[in-house]
């Protein structure tokens, strides 16, 4: 099966995993490995950024009704398409980073961790624009910028990871070798 077929194949696999979605110490710690760090960090995003969107449309619809605003269906509509976007994007990333191991090596790692850092910024580039059509149809405003910044620490761990992957480091770990009394002895006796 070709590169195609094998990322339609994945979509299923990622969906399994979606579902054991958790978030525990060790993923803080970046202890698994920096390919495990990057998978469980992009589950979560992936997950997260179906729930941050939803939760931001309950909240902007509250938001619409009482202050009886027009244009309603326009903005569950571009909420729907950000939220397959960004959907597809966390997919992408799991598939190239994880499974085709960055695509292109280390270039495609830097690549990933740069297009996630954009993913997440892009949210706030309207406000760089002052731009009233961009604003309606990004839906960006106070109330998305506090719901969506928690999606911030899922990318962080993720650009993290990519960036880590790009220069070859070993994952954190706090394990420490410990010798048993007879190892030590012999290195004493051989000194």
């Amino acid at each position: 099966m070709g590169k195609g077929g094998d990322y339609c194949s994945s979509l299923g696999e990622y969906a399994q995993l979606l579902k054991t979605t958790r978030i525990d110490c060790a993923m803080f710690k970046c202890t698994p490995g920096w390919i495990e760090t990057f998978q469980a960090w992009n589950l979560v995003f992936g997950c997260g950024t179906i729930l941050v969107t939803l939760v931001y449309l309950i909240i902007a619809l509250v938001q619409y009704i009482l202050q009886h605003r027009s244009g309603i269906v326009d903005f569950v509509v571009s909420s729907c398409i950000t939220m397959v976007v960004q959907f597809f994007v966390a997919h992408t990333g799991w598939f190239c980073v994880v499974k085709q191991g960055g695509c292109c090596g280390t270039v495609g790692y830097l690549a990933w961790g740069i297009v996630y850092l954009l993913v997440f910024l892009g949210r706030y580039a309207p406000h760089l624009i002052s731009s009233d059509v961009l604003e309606h149809l990004f839906f960006y405003g106070p109330a998305s910028e506090i719901v969506y910044t928690i999606l911030l620490i899922p990318v962080a761990y993720m650009c993290l990871s990519c960036f880590m992957l790009v220069v070859g480091a070993a994952p954190r770990t706090r394990a420490v070798e410990l010798q048993s009394e007879e190892d030590s002895d012999s290195s004493e006796s051989e000194a």
